[in-house]
C-alpha cells in the first residue's frame, strides 16, 4: 500500500511539472537560433584540444586562484590567511542565503549566463 501511495505521489509531481512547462511555453516554443553564436561555439569546440586553448585555460584558472591569495602575509605563520585571505572579498557572505555551496554558486552563475545570453539574443 505504501508503494502504491509513493508511486501516485511521483506521478502527480511529474504531471504537475509537465503542466507547468507546457503553460510556461518551454515545451511548445522553439528557441531562437543565433547563427553567429553557433559559429563561435563551433570554432571553440573545433579548437578545444589545441595547446593554445589548454594554455589559456590554465592561465585563467591560475589567475583566479592567485586572486584568492594574500601574498603579503607569511605562509609559515598563517597558511589559511595566506592562501585564502581574499576569498571573503571576492565571495562576500549573503544574509539572504546563510548556507551556500559550490554547487549553488555554480548554478547561480550558469543561470545568470543563460539569462544574459537570452536577453542579448532578444535585444540584439
Amino acid at each position: 500500500m505504501k508503494r502504491m501511495w509513493w508511486f501516485s505521489v511521483v506521478i502527480a509531481r511529474c504531471l504537475l511539472w509537465l503542466c507547468c512547462c507546457v503553460v510556461d511555453g518551454h515545451l511548445l516554443s522553439q528557441p531562437e537560433v543565433d547563427t553567429h553564436m553557433q559559429l563561435q561555439e563551433q570554432l571553440i569546440s573545433e579548437h578545444n584540444d589545441s595547446a593554445y586553448v589548454q594554455r589559456v585555460m590554465r592561465l585563467a584558472k591560475s589567475a583566479e586562484m592567485r586572486s584568492y591569495m594574500r601574498p603579503d602575509l607569511d605562509a609559515c605563520e598563517d597558511f589559511y590567511a595566506y592562501s585564502c585571505g581574499n576569498w571573503p572579498k571576492i565571495n562576500p557572505a549573503n544574509a539572504a542565503k546563510p548556507r551556500e555551496t559550490n554547487f549553488s554558486t555554480t548554478t547561480g552563475q550558469w543561470l545568470w549566463a543563460q539569462a544574459t545570453t537570452a536577453s542579448g539574443a532578444t535585444t540584439g
